[in-house]
């Protein structure tokens, strides 16, 4: 559970990017955002201008509940559960449960719902990076 809470700390303190107006360069800057008592969800990172392409944010699903049905699109994600049972329904490829102390990785282009299969909150970490270049407009 400590290399948990470290690999956590580490996603909290993440960089950003900050534009510098003096120089026109962009900097890294440290973020940290406290999620100690938030619920439902909370934001860490929106991508873009806070990051060259990473989102991640806190969630809280209460029991029997599911989040909404997404793609991840261009984008990997990786999942650390910090609470609770879950399972993954990813869309073609059937269910997997997890608990408190996994990480779930979900590939480019994958439809998928997570649901709270847990008589506790099931709380969650998710980070996502563009992992797939944007299609070439057609002429």
């Amino acid at each position: 559970m400590r290399r948990l809470f470290l690999a956590l700390i580490f996603l909290v303190g993440v960089f950003t990017l900050q534009a510098v107006q003096s120089t026109g360069r962009t900097e890294l800057a440290v973020k940290i955002v406290s999620f100690q008592s938030a619920q439902g969800y909370l934001p860490i990172l929106s991508g873009p201008p806070e990051s060259v392409s990473m989102e991640s944010g806190f969630v809280t699903v209460d029991p029997g509940k599911s989040g909404s049905l997404h793609s991840t699109k261009l984008y990997e994600e990786t999942i650390v559960v910090l609470r609770g049972r879950g399972s993954i329904e990813v869309k073609g490829s059937g269910s997997r449960a997890f608990e408190a102390g996994s990480a779930v990785y979900v590939p480019p282009q994958k439809e998928h719902q997570i649901t709270n299969i847990g008589h506790e909150p099931l709380q969650y970490v998710y980070v996502a990076s563009k992992a797939l270049r944007e299609p070439e407009p057609k002429n």
